[in-house]
């Protein structure tokens, strides 16, 4: 047996590596709680929550320490005439640490999220375009690889490690192209974001990709058939990142720490 796995090594760890991999990845989805509303606006600070409704964890973030990255596609955001829609963080505080702006267009088209941080200690950044379609549909062009979306209510397309004007610009493409679009019903960028997020996990549930895990609607996490989709995303990123390989190891546009003031 012994002399089987040494020589045999190179197929038992090209076997055992993505499977625990994807163990990982399935188990993360399987039992992860997620937040409908995953957003607080940072300039109401205030925790307290209505009676029935999620409290949210402590330990919010002094929205002075917006990170490098966000720093920069904020102020590109701005320049392309999008309206400011505040910083916001990530409600689960302990785990994720992570603060956003929001944004949207004049016509209210576009919907835009710059975040950095970390989760779980690992450094995250990116950037989302949200357009809605009539129907029910977005799509979404961003500049990172993610979990994905097994529910197929985002269309995504993405650009790995660009600037905003790049990002924007592959956007508006889809957007001219697109016979379906509309506006966003919602004024306020944020409400809109939580929108979509609601739009999506309704979604999931219908098509039995996602259980509750909060009697009031606030948490959620995937069922084991959409833990598999999300596994099987993998693939599709991969390949993906792949046929854009030159952007994929460019130095980042900016980083992800908080700003020490």
């Amino acid at each position: 047996m012994i002399q089987y796995l040494q020589t045999h090594w190179w197929l038992i760890f090209s076997i055992l590596v993505p499977l625990g991999f994807f163990t990982l990845l399935f188990l993360a989805g399987y039992y992860e709680r997620r937040l409908t509303q995953p957003y607080i606006r940072l300039a109401n600070a205030a925790i307290a929550s209505p009676a029935g409704q999620l409290t949210y964890d402590g330990g919010l973030p002094d929205p002075s320490q917006i990170s490098e990255y966000v720093e920069i596609m904020s102020a590109d955001i701005g320049a392309a005439g999008f309206q400011y829609g505040g910083i916001v963080a990530h409600a689960k505080t302990k785990q994720n640490k992570i603060i956003a702006t929001v944004w949207m267009s004049p016509d209210r088209r576009i919907v835009v999220v710059t975040g950095a941080g970390t989760v779980m200690g690992m450094p995250t950044r990116q950037t989302w375009c949200y357009t809605p379609l009539n129907d029910g549909t977005f799509l979404v062009t961003t500049d990172q690889n993610d979990e994905g979306d097994p529910s197929g209510v985002y269309r995504y397309r993405r650009s790995l490690n660009v600037r905003f004007a790049d990002l924007i610009e592959r956007h508006l493409k889809r957007v001219n192209a697109a016979p379906n679009v509309q506006a966003f019903a919602e004024t306020d960028p944020l409400e809109a974001v939580f929108g979509i997020g609601r739009r999506r996990v309704q979604t999931m549930m219908a098509r039995g990709l996602a259980r509750w895990r909060d009697p009031t609607g606030a948490a959620w996490s995937y069922t084991a058939k959409g833990a598999c989709y999300v596994c099987a995303g993998f693939y599709a990123q991969a390949f993906g990142a792949l046929t854009q390989f030159w952007r994929v190891n460019r130095r980042p546009i900016g980083s992800h720490l908080p700003r020490r003031r």
